[in-house]
């Protein structure tokens, strides 16, 4: 692992350990809530579904398919650990470097707006028979505690349109209400938002 890429891994960990959440306000009963229809999600569509939990830090929720539809050896362990020890490493760096940006934006927003967002990847992982493939992601905010922090977030992956994986990771952010895309890849485009956007 280089050194670049073990910094921004610090630096997330460090930010999710920032956010004061308080245990007793959450209530953890609106996962439940929340598992019927992510069920049917599972049922009808070819996507891989999981929601973390930022204040255990550990998915909540993982497909029942998960494993199949994105191919995992059964060595490799559901969830953002998996996806590093087959992600391209050129995009795994990117991938960290966006969603690094992505949390310290929300963490930025005004509770109210964090919904409005989510933020839209297209990277490779290596296939058990050591091909690559191109995985598209969307990740977003599921649920914010009583106090405005950013506490389950939701992601959905399924093989990507685009099957060019000579072509590095791609990233944009996305206000679903608004239907304005900025590409959102590094610092310097996470700069170049608005100040609206940001």
């Amino acid at each position: 692992m280089s050194p670049e890429l073990t910094e921004l891994q610090y630096q997330y960990a460090q930010l999710l350990e920032s956010i004061p959440f308080i245990q007793e306000s959450l209530d953890y009963s609106i996962l439940d809530k929340h598992k019927p229809w992510l069920e049917e999600l599972d049922r009808f569509s070819n996507a891989a579904i999981s929601v973390f939990d930022l204040n255990r830090k550990t998915h909540v929720y993982i497909s029942g398919l998960y494993r199949k539809r994105l191919g995992l050896p059964d060595h490799i362990h559901e969830g953002p650990e998996g996806f590093d020890q087959l992600m391209h490493p050129g995009d795994l760096l990117i991938a960290t470097k966006s969603g690094l940006h992505f949390l310290k934006m929300m963490m930025d927003l005004n509770p109210e707006k964090r919904k409005d967002f989510k933020l839209i990847s297209d990277f490779r992982i290596r296939k058990p028979e050591g091909s690559w493939m191109r995985m598209s992601e969307q990740q977003q905010i599921l649920e914010t505690d009583p106090h405005g922090n950013i506490w389950l977030a939701l992601s959905t992956v399924d093989v990507s349109p685009n099957q060019n994986v000579n072509e590095p990771m791609t990233c944009r952010l996305v206000n679903h209400r608004t239907g304005e895309i900025t590409p959102f890849t590094t610092e310097n485009s996470f700069n170049q938002l608005t100040r609206r956007e940001k």
